[in-house]
């Protein structure tokens, strides 16, 4: 019952937005310049309907916009590409598990700010960087945590009707992995669980404000809990 009223519903047509009832984007918060935004996305991988997409902006935390639809991979893309750059070139992470086609694409559309990841080169054992969100044994469970704990804490971050439906059937199976119950969906958890989990790559501070030694300090301390999957 105190879910904000959206500032805007639609799609990007060729970069531009366009108004639209129907449209797969909900727009939370319009952008504000020098304020720095984070978009985590989760494919339509194996047991997955739907791309989806969560924006926060950076500084509050709470979420800006969000992106849900049965697209295929190149409109998904397109919808990512204006959208991250329709909030001030927002750090975009996409979960690559299942297909490292939209982060590619974005390196071919020159999108200027996509989340990086260390990895193993195979070959020479030497790390590299790869952009992309890797859900793993690891970084999975660490991802939920940190967003169940980031909840927790910030409820009226939580701006989006289907995102709190989902978390309301997203619990322990039997073998104590969280997931989706039988017939639901977690799209819009896991994009909002890489979102939040990928937030320290970015600024969490508007350009030009003035940051004084304290809240340095405490953005420095803010980043290393974000680092270890706290918020």
């Amino acid at each position: 019952e105190r879910l904000p009223e959206p500032a805007g519903r639609g799609e990007f047509a060729d970069g531009e937005w366009t108004e639209s009832e129907t449209g797969a984007i909900t727009l939370y918060e319009l952008p504000e310049e020098g304020v720095p935004y984070v978009l985590g996305g989760d494919t339509a991988g194996e047991g997955s309907d739907y791309f989806t997409a969560i924006v926060i902006d950076n500084v509050s935390g709470r979420i800006a916009a969000k992106l849900r639809q049965k697209y295929n991979e190149p409109e998904y893309v397109r919808q990512i590409d204006a959208l991250g750059r329709f909030y001030n070139d927002a750090l975009v992470a996409i979960e690559t598990n299942f297909s490292t086609y939209p982060v590619m694409k974005l390196q071919e559309m020159e999108y200027p700010n996509q989340y990086s990841r260390e990895r193993e080169d195979t070959y020479t054992r030497q790390m590299r960087k790869s952009y992309g969100f890797r859900t793993d044994r690891q970084s999975r469970p660490r991802a939920i945590a940190n967003l169940v704990e980031v909840f927790s804490s910030h409820p009226e971050w939580f701006t989006d009707r289907e995102l709190l439906e989902e978390m309301l059937t997203f619990c322990y199976n039997e073998d104590h992995r969280p997931e989706a119950l039988a017939g639901k969906h977690d799209d819009l958890v896991m994009a909002a669980a890489i979102c939040y989990a990928a937030r320290h790559q970015q600024r969490m501070t508007a350009a030009g404000a003035p940051v004084s030694r304290e809240e340095a300090v405490r953005q420095k301390e803010r980043r290393r809990r974000i680092r270890r999957g706290r918020i």
